[in-house]
């Protein structure tokens, strides 16, 4: 097993940025199914929902560009990782106009509880993506996808819930 060079490991990010309509795609499927998730209290859909939210991808790659000093590499990446937000905050609003909330149901309260410190599960799992780029295909214990689900986690849900506050204009209390 050698390690990658640093060449294979900007092409495997380049590789990795994937296309607009996938981007949007599993966004917009994230958000209907965290939504639902939220709007039913059901905690296993929020998991299905980190499963397919494409958070990781942009992630990894700011942690590469930054890594590797590529400024325009770094800047489609957070314009990639603000879009997929977007799209799910978007999302989850257009299913609350179709389908009115008046109440949090006690998993969107749950999910409002969160630490402060929940900011740095993005930034730790895309520096652990980067980890997981660089090594040698046979050399990871981790897999790409279990760091995706780290940095799903921590954004999938809050951003089902954002949308749901903006519908019900109370935002602010919704991300706490």
């Amino acid at each position: 097993m050698q390690p990658k060079s640093s060449l294979e490991i900007y092409l495997g990010g380049i590789q990795s940025v994937g296309s607009m309509f996938g981007l949007f795609g599993y966004s917009f499927v994230a958000g209907i199914i965290v939504w639902i998730g939220l709007f039913t209290s059901t905690s296993y859909l929020l998991v299905a929902a980190m499963l397919v939210a494409p958070f990781a991808g942009p992630a990894m790659n700011a942690a590469l560009a930054t890594a590797a000093g590529k400024l325009d590499l770094l800047k489609t990446s957070l314009a990639r990782y603000a879009l997929a937000i977007f799209t799910g905050i978007l999302t989850s609003f257009l299913l609350t106009l179709l389908f009115p909330l008046n109440t949090l149901t006690p998993l969107m309260e749950q999910v409002s509880q969160v630490s402060k410190f929940a900011l740095f599960l993005p930034i730790i799992s895309g520096f652990a993506g980067a980890i997981n780029i660089c090594q040698s295909e046979r050399d990871s214990l981790v897999s790409g996808a279990a760091v995706g689900i780290l940095v799903a986690a921590s954004l999938a849900p809050p951003v089902g819930l954002v949308g749901i506050g903006l519908y019900m204009m109370d935002w602010l209390s919704c991300i706490q």
